[in-house]
């Protein structure tokens, strides 16, 4: 039936989506630019960069597919895990940035928030976690390949 066919939104709800996604992007450019070369100094700066873009874009995702939809989507069993584990992430990564001051605890909480953004993501793509965490292990074995190679070269 016609009733159950997603609306497209309107004109005016998708500038609105494109705005708030392109600030989204703009926090993450700041985020990669000007806020990770002094994260060692600075880790708020990256912390609040970072996940400012990142749930700006989120947001953006929402009003296009529309809030009571998303909300479904995300509360469903098979997404309810990356959604807890990325917006827990980002709610600790902001708590420790902006209520406790702790540079250790807001590079931490950014770390696992790329993470969890890395799985919330790629739960999207087939395989799911799994898919994920094979990709996970070739790259991380990929590395320590690289890391070990240099290791030697270095210390022959």
């Amino acid at each position: 039936s016609l009733t159950s066919v997603p609306s497209l939104p309107s004109r005016k709800t998708t500038y609105y989506a494109a705005a708030v996604g392109g600030a989204g992007v703009v926090f993450l450019i700041l985020a990669f630019t000007v806020a990770l070369p002094v994260i060692v100094m600075f880790p708020t700066k990256f912390a609040l960069s970072f996940t400012i873009g990142c749930a700006l874009i989120f947001i953006s995702f929402t009003m296009m597919t529309g809030f009571k939809q998303q909300v479904e989507h995300m509360m469903s069993a098979s997404r309810l895990p990356f959604t807890i584990g990325y917006l827990g992430s980002m709610g600790l990564t902001l708590h420790a940035a902006l209520f406790q001051h702790s540079y250790l605890l807001s590079i931490f909480f950014s770390g696992l928030q790329v993470v969890a953004l890395l799985y919330y993501v790629f739960s999207y793509f087939p395989g799911g976690a799994m898919g994920v965490q094979i990709v996970t292990g070739i790259a991380s074995r990929t590395c320590f390949m690289c890391l070990g190679g240099v290791r030697r070269m270095v210390f022959k």
